[in-house]
């Protein structure tokens, strides 16, 4: 990752981030293998049939994510923990508090670095995010290209064989749940798309809800999304590149995941439409817990409800991008994922 870093112009900013980011990683490695290492009993911790939601950004992945985990039997992982996975200090509490403190202090200067975020994603300490951490931790997340650019590193990573990424990243899971126990698991990252083989081959048990929505509307929000860090990684960058960039980048991660869904056949997933999810989020959630046979007591219905009459930063204001600007048309995206959008029915 580094060697691709040095390869581009990036900015001063990016590669004091990009070292630092390098620095946390090798740190919170160490400290997870120290950690298992004075407690190889962690390895023990059964991860049973988790519920792992994906497909592309901007699909309601966050959505789902929150409504499924309010049930007293699950959850989901708060990005405190992410960040920083392994405990610190002895005692819980004090361990807890330091970890939060070093969790919000870095979204502190993040927001300050990049305001708009929070109206496009809201990211606080206590919330349910994504798990790329996890595997950036082996130095092996895809975010590193499609979020900041460094394309070189993204084409290695996807010609590598990623089963022991996942071992790593199951550890870790385990550890997380020695920490605070839960009967399921529900884990987010559009990562997983990419590297399906090596998920199914580390969780076999695996419960997969796959989002479905319109590759044009996808790559043209996650090009406006991801242009506030690129134009701080690059100060300047081409917008058609960008387009082109993700959308191949998308293109081969369905590809790839259909192709393991098409060898191991459909037991492990259930499809969400995003129109359905916008509609009935509810009622798309309800058919998930019956898929999977899953329960779902009276309070977590409640939960649920109460969450969706929550207001939530990210849902003030109304994500506005111009797909013209990256180069996307909707007869070019149709012709490139003609094979995707006829397959699960996606208008």
């Amino acid at each position: 990752m580094l060697e691709s870093a040095r390869s581009y112009p990036i900015t001063a900013m990016a590669r004091v981030f990009t070292r630092q980011a390098s620095i946390k990683s090798v740190g919170n490695r160490l400290l997870v293998e120290e950690y298992i290492r004075k407690h190889p009993e962690v390895v023990q911790v059964p991860i049973k049939r988790p519920l792992f939601i994906l497909g592309f950004p901007r699909t309601g992945t966050t959505l789902l994510q929150n409504l499924l985990s309010l049930h007293s039997e699950r959850r989901a992982l708060q990005f405190w923990e992410l960040t920083c996975p392994a405990p610190l200090l002895p005692d819980p509490e004090q361990d807890r508090a330091k970890r939060v403190a070093i969790c919000e202090q870095d979204l502190y200067w993040a927001n300050k670095v990049c305001p708009e975020m929070p109206t496009l994603h809201d990211v606080r300490s206590n919330t349910a995010e994504e798990c790329w951490p996890l595997l950036s931790v082996s130095f092996a997340a895809l975010n590193t290209d499609i979020s900041q650019g460094l394309r070189n590193y993204g084409s290695w990573l996807l010609e590598q064989d990623t089963d022991w990424v996942y071992k790593e990243y199951k550890e870790r899971l385990q550890l997380l749940l020695s920490q605070t126990p839960a009967d399921q698991l529900v884990l987010k990252c559009p990562e997983h798309l990419w590297f399906l083989d090596s998920l199914l081959e580390t969780f076999p048990d695996a419960c997969i809800v796959w989002t479905h929505r319109n590759p044009f509307d996808c790559i043209a929000s996650y090009c406006s999304m991801v242009s506030l860090n690129l134009r701080l990684v690059w100060s300047g960058y081409d917008p058609l590149a960008l387009g082109e960039h993700i959308t191949r980048r998308f293109h081969q991660g369905v590809r790839r995941a259909m192709a393991v869904r098409e060898r191991l056949g459909d037991e492990h997933f259930f499809d969400v439409r995003f129109a359905d999810l916008v509609k009935d989020p509810l009622g798309v959630v309800e058919k998930a817990h019956a898929h999977f046979d899953l329960p779902c007591s009276e309070a977590g219905r409640q939960a649920m409800q109460d969450f969706l009459g929550s207001d939530r930063k990210d849902s003030r204001g109304k994500h506005r991008y111009d797909a013209a600007r990256y180069g996307l048309t909707h007869d070019g995206i149709r012709e490139r994922f003609s094979d995707y959008l006829e397959h699960f029915g996606i208008s």
